[in-house]
């Protein structure tokens, strides 16, 4: 099961501009992660947003259900990515 203490470090950003997120996986060897829900209309008020479904990520994360859920969806995919 994920330990955070087995993980030499994790670092979230937030970046929704493609040729950003590929300058970080390239650079920093980064996983791309697309969290979205379904049926959720996505707002547009400036070109990154616009731009944010334009990019082909490693994995994408489908947020449907309560925080909770969330929550677990993230420990699983933790345990999946530092197996």
């Amino acid at each position: 099961m994920f330990n955070v203490e087995n993980v030499p470090s994790i670092m979230f950003c937030d970046v929704r501009e493609p040729k950003e997120i590929e300058r970080l996986k390239n650079e920093l060897g980064a996983i791309t992660v697309f969290i979205m829900r379904e049926n959720h209309e996505l707002k547009i008020s400036n070109h990154a947003d616009a731009d944010v479904e334009n990019y082909k990520y490693d994995y994408y994360i489908y947020n449907n259900g309560t925080l909770e859920d969330l929550e677990n969806t993230a420990i699983k995919f933790l345990n999946l990515i530092f197996k």
